[in-house]
């Protein structure tokens, strides 16, 4: 239920030139026909040319608690046939990477600058999507980036998104990957369960004045995260939500 999709840009040679860190609004029509619109952040970056990928998981009706399912994301990958066109808007968010560990992020109603030498990444299902733009940015800088350590949770180990290219960029030394699934096959390696202490513990940096922790994925996962790094030491103005 995870679709890989590829969208031609306006040019053949033509680069998306969305920031690293940023994210872009995507337009389309519900079951109703009523326009809505939802934040993703691209799979891919200015290193193709040509087309963007996003990875999007499609949200089926899941009643009781989900009757209609995810208005855009069926759109996305059920609703419309090759060859639509679909609107974009961006780019979008409150951080940016620039290179050699510089970010800005949003600070009041401004912004902020920060130097990053060592930053801790948590992500659940799509939120894995920031954090992989990250990532490649950190395999095309080398030894310039951020050390990045990634702790991706996911309900079954056919649910981990982009895993090839996950693998590729730790082998490459851009990310230390670790990998908790709620559902386990019988001969997982990795992590099993909700992200708690003892995992943040093995899989993040260790607080200090350049480190950082960057989170996305569902509100639960990303609030009780958030509560061990303080406990652990993290300051709060240096955790950041995607």
């Amino acid at each position: 239920d995870s679709f890989r999709l590829r969208f031609a840009l306006p040019a053949p040679d033509m680069v998306l030139g969305l920031p690293v860190g940023k994210h872009v609004l995507i337009y389309g029509k519900d079951g109703d026909g009523k326009m809505v619109a939802r934040a993703y952040t691209p799979a891919t970056a200015d290193e193709v040319r040509g087309h963007v990928d996003f990875v999007i998981k499609a949200y089926r009706p899941l009643p009781p608690r989900f009757p209609t399912g995810g208005a855009l994301s069926q759109y996305l990958c059920d609703r419309i046939p090759l060859y639509t066109d679909v609107e974009f808007r961006g780019p979008l968010g409150e951080i940016e990477y620039l290179r050699k560990g510089r970010f800005d992020v949003a600070h009041g109603g401004g912004t902020r600058r920060i130097t990053c030498k060592r930053a801790g990444l948590i992500a659940g299902g799509t939120g894995l999507t920031p954090m992989l733009q990250l990532i490649t940015a950190a395999v095309a800088e080398g030894k310039r980036a951020p050390r990045y350590s990634l702790l991706l949770g996911n309900r079954t180990e056919g649910d981990i998104l982009c895993r090839e290219q996950l693998e590729d960029a730790a082998a490459a030394g851009a990310v230390d990957l670790h990998y908790t699934l709620d559902q386990p096959p019988a001969d997982w390696p990795h992590f099993t369960g909700f992200v708690d202490a003892p995992m943040l513990e093995k899989t993040m940096p260790p607080p200090g004045p350049e480190t950082y922790v960057f989170c996305c994925g569902p509100p639960p996962m990303v609030k009780s995260a958030i509560a061990k790094l303080e406990a652990r030491g993290h300051a709060a103005d240096q955790i950041f939500c995607f």
